[in-house]
């Protein structure tokens, strides 16, 4: 079990070598990529609607009370934070979490799961979105 921190930084790895094109390095990049994180587009759309969900007032930022909410509402589904994660998942230090800095973590945190798992920690999020999104709206 990793601390706040472990999960905030992406650290995306991708080889290049001077003698292919920049093209050819876009490619392969986005395959590696592809092969890292499998269904990588169906965690960043259960990321984004996590975060809609989250964002109780829509207004593209999540403030301490909401995420704080979303934990007491969604009855352990959500994850609790506290206000030290809180701070250290904010990395412009603007008082609020925005989908681009939830995203990193998130992605991170799968990525530095063993290939093998990594399918199934998307279906784990999956679930955790439903579960979040019933109890939340309820």
């Amino acid at each position: 079990s990793g601390s706040a921190d472990d999960s905030i930084i992406i650290k995306e790895v991708s080889s290049s070598s001077s003698s292919r094109s920049a093209d050819e390095q876009k490619k392969r990049t986005k395959e590696e990529k592809d092969q890292e994180i499998p269904k990588r587009g169906d965690i960043k759309a259960i990321i984004s609607q996590v975060y809609g969900i989250v964002d109780s007032n829509s207004d593209g930022h999540w403030t301490f009370r909401e995420v704080r909410d979303a934990a007491k509402d969604s009855k352990g589904t959500f994850p609790r934070v506290d206000e030290k994660a809180f701070k250290a998942l904010d990395q412009n230090q603007n008082g609020a979490i925005e989908l681009e800095e939830y995203t990193t973590s998130v992605l991170s945190a799968v990525q530095r799961l063993p290939v093998s798992q990594r399918e199934e920690a998307r279906k784990q999020m999956q679930a955790a979105l439903e579960n979040i999104a019933a109890s939340i709206r309820a």
